[in-house]
């Protein structure tokens, strides 16, 4: 029986989710505004307190931060993707969760930090009280 009422609450998430991201896709006047929503989206009903995109520069194999987004009254969180924003990762940090997700081209998630080695970003993580993450790849035009 949970597992009948766990699967029915995830579909019902899933399809709520995608409602949200359409209506992020149509309603934004631009691309960087979607992302942001539709970072928000997930976040929300996950339960997260922010979010950040990830573009690779394929010039370089460079990982640029791109957008974020936290929960505005989640000082922390806020204090995190203020740092974040800017931020690139080289493609010599294979460790970053960001890195992964990339290299695997699936999700990748993290249940314990603490035991993580992404040493760069380790700290700024635990001060915002960041205990577990998870990344997802998004595709375009199969890139």
């Amino acid at each position: 029986m949970y597992s009948d009422v766990h699967a029915k609450k995830r579909a019902e998430s899933l399809m709520i989710l995608q409602v949200l991201i359409a209506r992020a896709l149509v309603e934004s006047e631009t691309s960087s505004a979607a992302v942001v929503r539709a970072i928000q989206s997930f976040c929300g009903l996950a339960g997260w307190s922010g979010g950040v995109h990830w573009v690779l520069d394929p010039a370089d194999g460079v990982l640029h931060c791109q957008d974020v987004w936290c929960v505005p009254s989640d000082l922390r969180a806020k204090k995190l993707v203020d740092s974040l924003a800017e931020t690139t990762l080289g493609p010599q940090e294979v460790n970053a969760l960001a890195r992964r997700v990339l290299v695997r081209g699936m999700p990748v998630a993290v249940a314990d930090l603490d035991a993580e080695p992404q040493a760069r970003f380790g700290a700024a993580l635990t001060d915002a009280g960041m205990r577990s993450a998870f990344g997802f790849p998004v595709r375009v035009d199969g890139d």
